[in-house]
């Protein structure tokens, strides 16, 4: 928590061109895991860690500056869950992870070292599916270079995975005007002490996490002067491919930014973000960032899928694909399955001739909504009946809401009118805001003609 060494920080939201887009986390998965080694991708100076062993994790670092001249360094971690072992407790489910952290200089001299447990606590088996454990702990040191031991453990699969690297820990320190560096991030979530930021400590967005958040702050030895913001994206030949310019009043000594661009129209590869920061005496401060875009073009250029990925393939498809086509995939070989999917997609997009899959535009935007409308307590939209039905289908022709009869629980029918009318009877049973499909006319759906006999409260 940096709280008590930041002054002041101001979460800031440019809403016009970051909207906020709920991420969906198993789609987004596929795309981002571990498709290209990040060592081979990213520049040796600059990138994110990914754990050898048997349990995948992603760590990478931020640093801010600190309190008596020290640089304050954020890490963070990312674990898919379905990678941990789960224990069911009265319906309920959990993993327990254990964390031991070693921080030494370079001549193994220890600066820090520390061991805690984990608990991440699910709601059913299916929210597994979609969910990712994050942890993030906070160091106090001077600059320099550092060596860092991470080794994460399923207590109850006994997997684990290690990380042993060197890093360098930057002197942030600033006369006049000076920047953090740059932290990827996913999502912010509300807490009782404000916005929360939900790091992406992969790096990676793309098709399925189109926008790419970015925190950093802002730190000034005078107020009131304005200063002027270029933020570029270059790819590898360093050629700009994104811009943006702002101009902000410098109001406090240390403030914090959330702002956001949308890389969804990049090809995938490994690019630059830069924050420039120009004073109005001249002076001009940078620094910069790689992180990486995975496409729906990375499958051309991937010879096979390793058993993890097709594995989260298979997920999919049996999410969004026709029975037939997940049978299909089933019997293809590595080579064979990654082409699968390139087709799936392109035989989806209703307009090849455009540069935009307004399939998967149009899948993104069901995903969103039913995020938005149909959540229940940690239980994510597209995970709930309503959420699946309405991502498979589209928004219904009308729906028939009984929410407020005296006789009956709360229910609604959902309509589809095209070649044949379809229809999805929704019920609260326990009136407290969870929805369950009672009866549907559609083939594969749960049949049930005395559904109304769930819903009476005579």
């Amino acid at each position: 928590n940096t709280n008590h060494i930041l002054r002041s920080t101001e979460i800031l939201y440019s809403r016009n061109n970051t909207k906020r887009i709920e991420r969906v986390k198993l789609l987004a998965k596929i795309l981002m895991i571990i498709f290209i080694p990040i060592a081979q991708t990213f520049s040796q100076s600059d990138r994110p860690l990914v754990s050898g062993g048997d349990l995948l994790f992603y760590l990478d670092k931020t640093s801010f500056q600190g309190k008596e001249n020290k640089t304050y360094t954020e890490f963070s971690i990312m674990i898919y869950a379905d990678n941990l072992k789960l224990i069911e407790n009265s319906g309920k489910y959990s993993a327990s992870i254990k964390i031991d952290y070693e921080l030494t200089d370079l001549n193994d001299n220890r600066v820090n070292t520390k061991s805690w447990e984990t608990v991440a606590q699910f709601d059913s088996v299916n929210e597994v599916k979609s969910l990712v454990v994050y942890d993030k702990w906070g160091e106090l040191t001077s600059a320099g270079n550092y060596k860092l031991k991470v080794e994460i453990k399923d207590l109850e699969s006994r997997k684990t995975g290690k990380i042993n690297s060197t890093i360098e820990i930057k002197d942030l320190a600033s006369d006049s005007i000076g920047l953090s560096e740059i932290q990827f991030i996913n999502d912010t979530k509300e807490s009782d002490s404000g916005s929360e930021k939900i790091p992406n400590p992969a790096r990676r967005y793309g098709l399925l996490n189109p926008i790419l958040y970015f925190y950093y702050e802002l730190y000034s030895s005078t107020l009131n002067d304005s200063v002027a913001f270029n933020f570029s994206v270059t790819d590898e030949a360093g050629v700009i491919a994104k811009e943006l310019n702002s101009v902000v009043e410098i109001k406090e000594k240390s403030k914090g930014y959330i702002q956001g661009i949308n890389v969804s129209k990049l090809p995938s590869g490994v690019y630059t973000f830069t924050i420039s920061a120009k004073s109005v005496d001249g002076k001009l401060t940078t620094i910069k960032r790689n992180f990486e875009i995975l496409q729906l073009d990375y499958f051309a250029k991937t010879p096979m899928l390793s058993k993890e990925d097709s594995d989260m393939m298979e997920k999919l498809l049996d999410y969004i694909a026709e029975p037939y086509q997940l049978s299909q995939y089933k019997k293809l070989n590595s080579f064979n399955k990654a082409n699968f999917i390139l087709n799936f997609f392109k035989n989806l997009d209703p307009d090849p001739t455009t540069e935009e899959n307004e399939y998967l535009q149009s899948l993104l935007e069901r995903f969103h909504y039913a995020n938005q409308k149909f959540s229940w307590g940690k239980t994510e939209g597209w995970t709930t009946e309503r959420g699946r039905i309405f991502i498979q289908n589209g928004k219904p022709d009308e729906i028939d809401y009984h929410n407020m009869d005296m006789d009956s629980r709360p229910y609604e029918i959902w309509y589809y009118r095209g070649n044949r009318e379809l229809f999805y009877v929704f019920g609260d049973l326990n009136s407290n805001g969870r929805y369950s499909l009672l009866h549907s006319n559609k083939e594969g759906e749960i049949y049930n003609i005395s559904w109304r006999e769930l819903v009476s409260r005579l």
